[in-house]
């Protein structure tokens, strides 16, 4: 098994190495209460279920 971070695409590259499978799971529901996610979902004048659904998706995209 191997680890590594969704929002970092360079720590992604490693896991394909040699795989016959690779699984990802991102879940929308952690990211909301982060205070740190919540803080910069107000910088950007967005909702919070908004910037963790672009989180979400930046994190599917990053493994492809």
């Amino acid at each position: 098994m191997v680890t590594a971070h969704l929002h970092d695409p360079e720590s992604l590259n490693h896991v394909f190495d040699g795989a016959n499978l690779v699984s990802s799971v991102t879940y929308f529901w952690t990211l909301c209460p982060e205070p740190t996610n919540q803080a910069r979902a107000k910088e950007q004048g967005k909702s919070i279920t908004r910037y963790a659904y672009e989180l979400e998706l930046e994190q599917g995209k990053n493994h492809v």
